[in-house]
């Protein structure tokens, strides 16, 4: 029995150290990404000056732990624009930031990065670790590998973004008080409490997530429970009573920490930050691509559909076999019910009510409640010698080909799991942060330098400077560039490449959706990594017109 359990638990680490790898890979083979200059010059900033003007739709938390490897570096200078400054103009601020200076901005991205991927490690051993605790060894196993293995927790475990840094915050959350549900402990009271204060410090749909948390304990407790099982036997109205007391409690451990995370004395910075993000709609005209479509209002079958063709094929069907025989195997109980179901499935349906259709990551925070789900089959497993053998060849059928899929290594933000719609066809269902978020400059660099590094006409939709990639470039009508256009000029006597972001092929952000749609016509010479297509436009002098008008070089 210990041979069989130092094996899982090496196990355990193993795929921990897997996740670890493949995620700093993707770290170091993306570009910025386009909301990761504005994230990392706002938490330097807050070191620096103690003002939290920049990146107010936000809170600080992840920002100032993400650039803790930065914001106390001599070399690292911080000097806005003075305009820049006082217009609060986060955008312009960051590209100054990152490319003004001599210094490497890519290292600077990649301390960053490299942090939040110490927060992804964390998430795949608490699922991991929380299956085991319900279900035992198999279960907490095969959570892990679902999680590890998941190239979307990869992804956005390596990149500069809140989502990932509230799921972990909202399942710590939901987790302590699970904890606390069967033991009483304070110390899990206290945990709950500062972890709910980390996920609303993080993001503000946290909010969400903590009102789902509150609805699953008031369904616990009149289902016949208590929060505290000493309180399992006092009458039903004492037991709510004692339950506000409880979240009154706990609201005021979370307020601490989220004062501190501002300092103390910009605490109040959070109700107006909540305040901007709720009339955000109202402030501008969102665009949202789905099926070839552009919304500004969004659908509300946008999240269960990317879910579809995002999720892994095996954590689908593990998911799907454990609700399916939801009567065997080890069984949820009321309390697993409440706080891994209940919270998740709240969230997912206000993000479906709410249709910021802006990609997969939305829900991550709802997400790990799914891959628990599938990790209970593992329950499912007969004891008998020939369905044992049945039981565990179908989990390995579900976990071992993700292990084995090297196609995504690299690509993992504009992965899709192949069974509804597959990677050459995802840029006609998915837009945004689901396949293209201006994170292929590093992909189309290396191409363009297996083909003698020629100057492109390139549409290219991200912040990032595709000339600080080593990209020479002759800049098309793009989207989110605040930098002046290179002077480099395509040589037209020898090829004509032409590189065109997909969120600009499909046109979501431009002024007119049908730019480059004609380009869809033609089949690209390289897809790079997903997010940019290259093509040759050589001996085409009606392309190469169209281009050149676009280049305003007619």
């Amino acid at each position: 029995m210990r041979i069989r359990n130092a094996l899982m638990l090496a196990s355990g680490f193993a795929m921990l150290a897997f996740f670890a790898m493949r995620a700093d890979y993707f770290a170091r083979t993306a570009s910025q990404t386009f909301d990761e200059g504005a994230h990392l010059v706002a938490g330097v900033s807050y070191w620096r000056t103690g003002d939290f003007r920049l990146n107010p739709e936000h809170p600080p938390l992840l920002k100032l732990y993400w650039t803790i490897p930065i914001a106390f570096r001599s070399d690292v200078e911080f000097k806005p624009n003075d305009d820049d400054w006082k217009r609060k103009d986060h955008w312009r601020i960051a590209d100054e930031f990152l490319y003004g200076g001599a210094n490497d901005h890519f290292a600077r991205l990649l301390a960053a990065r490299r942090m939040n991927i110490a927060l992804g490690v964390l998430l795949v051993f608490l699922i991991g670790w929380w299956a085991y605790r319900m279900w035992g060894n198999g279960a907490g196993l095969l959570a892990c590998a679902l999680a590890a293995f998941d190239p979307n927790l990869a992804a956005f475990a390596a990149i500069v973004s809140m989502d990932l840094g509230l799921a972990l915050f909202a399942l710590a959350a939901v987790y302590c008080l699970w904890e606390y549900t069967r033991n009483g402990s304070r110390y899990w009271f206290i945990a709950a409490g500062v972890a709910i204060g980390l996920a609303l410090a993080a993001k503000f749909s946290a909010v969400l997530m903590v009102a789902g948390l509150g609805i699953a304990a008031v369904a616990y407790v009149l289902a016949g429970n208590a929060l505290r099982p000493a309180e399992i036997s006092d009458p039903r109205g004492k037991r709510l009573s004692s339950m506000v007391t409880a979240f009154v409690r706990l609201g005021l451990i979370a307020a601490a920490v989220v004062v501190v995370a501002y300092f103390g004395i910009h605490a109040l910075d959070w109700p107006r930050g909540l305040k901007q993000q709720l009339v955000r709609g109202d402030k501008g005209d969102p665009h949202f691509f789905l099926n070839g479509e552009i919304s500004s209002t969004g659908w509300w079958h946008y999240f269960p559909f990317a879910m579809a063709i995002k999720s892994p094929p095996g954590t689908i069907v593990l998911a799907l076999i454990s609700v399916a025989a939801f009567r065997f195997g080890r069984r949820f109980e009321s309390r697993d019910l409440a706080f891994i179901v209940v919270p998740a499935a709240i969230y997912f349906a206000a993000m479906m009510a709410s249709k910021i259709n802006i990609g997969w990551r939305v829900i991550l925070p709802a997400y790990p409640a799914f891959t628990l789900i599938a990790a209970r089959s593992a329950t499912l497993v007969p004891t008998n010698r020939i369905g044992r053998l049945i039981g565990v060849g179908v989990i390995m059928a579900a976990v071992v080909p993700g292990v084995l899929d090297l196609r995504h290594l690299g690509k993992e933000l504009s992965y899709c799991n192949g069974v509804i719609v597959g990677r050459s066809d995802l840029h006609e269902q998915l837009g945004d942060s689901n396949i293209d978020w201006g994170q292929g400059l590093k992909s189309l660099a290396n191409e363009l330098r297996q083909r003698g590094d020629p100057v492109i006409y390139f549409s290219y939709a991200g912040t990032a400077r595709p000339e600080a990639y080593g990209i020479r470039h002759d800049r098309l009508p793009s989207w989110g560039q605040f930098h002046p256009p290179p002077t480099d000029r395509v040589d037209l006597s020898g090829r004509v490449l032409v590189a065109v972001s997909v969120s600009n092929l499909q046109g979501t952000y431009l002024p007119d959706p049908t730019l480059y749609r004609w380009l869809l016509e033609r089949d690209p010479i390289s897809r790079t990594d997903g997010s940019i297509w290259l093509f040759d436009i050589t001996g085409d002098p009606d392309a190469i017109d169209r281009i050149r008008s676009l280049a305003g070089r007619r």
